[in-house]
């Protein structure tokens, strides 16, 4: 965050270290104007839940007995074995909030181990939020009935208990199944706190009904202007100023002039309809043909339907108008939340400019929201997975529709050969994961038993029809120090016999691939293409063995064909 201003971010980290350096970065402060204006967090409910992500629905056979199943639990949720009494201490140095501590401390012998490591987790990272959520701020906690009564009292001693603002219930879903012992589960619960008694809020409507509108909308003059709705040009209260206008005085019927303010803006202009007194607009608008004199002599607006200002239904704490993810929404992640749900509270608590984040930003629903309603926004995850999910499925794909381009930073992976060195002298394992799963989208082999490669990527191509026509294995081994001719040929073999693998990429730093290493792979031929018919590989061949160097990924100069492909990749 050392940059001049503030811009969008995405980060690959654990929150709570991201959380602690924010809240003691000056210039982040600085150039957010005094925090963030509005956090949204969906953290993980229970610890009986894998989150599987799909990444190919195909299936490899290698041979009668062995198949490699293209999924990896890629959003598996770990707090219930994480270490919490070094954060259980951790919090206890926290003097502005020692009730956390106090509270967890003292429920140890009550609270299961998984509760107690989950609550404690949730105590912590709640505490830095609220340090970094700027004094306007809103604070929005999705959870269900698993924790969410304890994660209220945490909330409840961070914010105070005159900063909680509403529970709201969200339906998900329309009942479908039947059960026999309880009623149907089909709700979530979103904890609604603000940091001080000045916050932004925008009331929210669900806008008219087709049913209110086919009852109300009935009246029609054949004057081009559509249907419209009568509608008394007074307001509460009486007005000792008003007089009278066309026979009728309001203040006889306990009532005062109220004359619509966005028609006539239309008609004259703003700042012309500023010095026009009411008895002025009510003349301009009167003969426009928008005023009606009823029988009785009371004049009425003609609100037609296009003009009208009319919003619809309040919305209170009951959200049952937004379903779960539907149809081409859903992207194969267990708890996503539909884009409609955190578009309402986007809008509700933040203005345009403002900054939206979300430290489990999981598939990034709140991200894309935010990045469409024209906010600033920040996103961190933990898992690798899911920031190339945001990244790919979200942000480009939102920011390729724009005419100004959104700039954004990702933080968190190397970004240079010296990251990339460290990374790979320091955990050969996470120096792997960022290759295999965060740049080619592939999936990682386990750490043993997986006869020497490190990874792969199964492809399955479409045509034009989007028939599947071709299913491909490619497999994949990542070097992180110095290589030899000999395992360039024990790759080659690894590709040929022992997966039958369509192709393979032997990934290392360029400084260790020699000329005779790029023969020995180039020997090995083309991938036999005939029979697939695919736009983007039309004019490209597929080398059965390619040797990538970390250079080029940095560089971001991989061969044209591996880039068309890669767009073949499911999640």
């Amino acid at each position: 965050m050392s940059e001049n201003t503030f811009t969008n971010t995405l980060i690959y980290g654990d929150n709570l270290e991201i959380l602690k350096s924010l809240s003691v970065d000056k210039d982040f402060f600085v150039q957010t104007n005094g925090g963030i204006d509005l956090i949204y967090i969906d953290p993980p409910f229970n610890s009986n839940r894998n989150y599987n992500m799909p990444f190919e629905d195909m299936l490899k056979e290698i041979d009668e007995k062995d198949k490699y199943k293209a999924q990896k639990e890629a959003f598996n949720d770990t707090w219930s074995n994480i270490e919490y009494r070094q954060e259980l201490e951790e919090l206890r140095g926290c003097v502005d909030c020692i009730q956390l501590y106090n509270f967890l401390h003292s429920n140890e012998k009550v609270f299961s181990f998984p509760q107690m490591s989950y609550l404690t987790m949730m105590a912590h990272r709640i505490y830095y939020m609220h340090k970094v959520l700027k004094d306007t701020g809103s604070f929005y906690l999705h959870c269900d009935p698993t924790m969410g009564h304890y994660l209220k009292i945490l909330l409840d001693m961070v914010f105070g208990l005159k900063n909680f603002r509403n529970e709201i219930t969200w339906k998900r879903t329309r009942v479908h199944k039947s059960t026999t012992k309880n009623f149907p589960k089909n709700s979530d619960t979103i904890f609604y706190y603000c940091k001080s008694d000045n916050f932004i809020f925008n009331q929210q409507y669900a806008g008219l009904s087709k049913e209110y509108i086919k009852k109300s909308y009935i009246y029609d003059d054949n004057d081009g202007r559509g249907k419209y709705l009568p509608v008394v040009l007074t307001g509460p209260n009486v007005n000792s100023n008003d007089k009278e206008w066309k026979g009728y005085h309001p203040s006889k019927k306990g009532r005062s002039w109220s004359v619509p303010k966005v028609l006539v803006n239309k008609l004259v202009g703003e700042e012309k309809a500023k010095t026009m007194s009411i008895y002025e607009r009510l003349d301009l608008l009167y003969e426009n043909g928008y005023i009606e004199i009823s029988k009785n002599g009371t004049p009425k607006y003609k609100r037609h339907l296009e003009l009208s200002s009319e919003k619809g239904t309040m919305i209170d704490n009951m959200w049952a108008d937004i379903i779960s993810c539907q149809g081409n929404e859903r992207m194969g992640y267990p708890t996503q939340k539909p884009l409609a749900l955190l578009e309402r509270i986007i809008k509700a608590s933040s203005s345009e400019g403002d900054v939206v984040a979300d430290f489990f930003c999981g598939c990034g629903t709140t991200i894309a929201a935010a990045e469409q309603l024209n906010r600033k926004w920040l996103g961190v995850d933990i898992n690798h997975l899911a920031i190339a999910m945001v990244e790919e499925e979200r942000i480009k794909p939102i920011i390729e529709t724009k005419e100004h381009k959104t700039k954004y930073k990702l933080i968190g992976f190397p970004k240079d050969m010296a990251s990339a060195e460290k990374l790979a002298k320091d955990n050969k394992y996470k120096f792997e994961q960022w290759i295999v799963e965060y740049v080619f989208k592939g999936h990682q082999t386990k750490r043993t038993g997986d006869k020497g490669i490190d990874g792969y990527i199964a492809y399955n191509f479409h045509n034009a029809n989007n028939k599947s026509i071709k299913k491909m294995l490619a497999i994949m081994e990542v070097k992180g120090g110095n290589v030899n001719i000999a395992q360039i040929r024990a790759f080659k073999n690894s590709i040929e016999n022992d997966f039958k693998a369509d192709f393979g990429l032997f990934i290392a730093f360029d400084k260790y691939i020699t000329d005779g290493m790029r023969q020995e792979a180039n020997a090995l031929g083309f991938v036999n293409m005939d029979d697939l018919d695919v736009p983007n590989l039309q004019f490209f061949k597929l080398k059965r063995m390619y040797i990538i160097t970390i250079d080029d990924i940095l560089k971001e100069i991989l061969p044209q064909e591996l880039q068309q492909i890669v767009k073949n990749i499911t999640y």
